[in-house]
């Protein structure tokens, strides 16, 4: 990824938001390795800037967040899993 597509991608640390936006069915485009800090990376879209902003200042009863337990615990262990087979 060089810099001029950087304004195409949205980044994350956080794993939770990984977690969501993944259960939500936004792609997952790359895991970027900076050494101990691993970076989730997205394809820039105004979906995904809503289910970024839903995340971040939802109220806790907002209908938006709700997402099956199953699907939320499989994606969080298939991301794990990636984030533990990256050297």
């Amino acid at each position: 990824m060089n810099e001029e597509e950087n304004n195409e991608f949205f980044k994350t640390v956080d794993l939770n938001l990984a977690v969501f936006l993944v259960a939500k069915d936004e792609k997952l485009i790359d895991i970027l390795n900076h050494s101990r800090r691993k970076t989730f990376v997205f394809t820039l879209t105004s979906q995904l800037k809503d289910l970024v902003e839903l995340f971040n200042f939802a109220d806790k009863d907002d209908e938006g967040m709700l997402l099956d337990a199953r699907k939320v615990m499989r994606t969080e262990r298939e991301l794990k899993t990636k984030l533990f087979n990256i050297l």
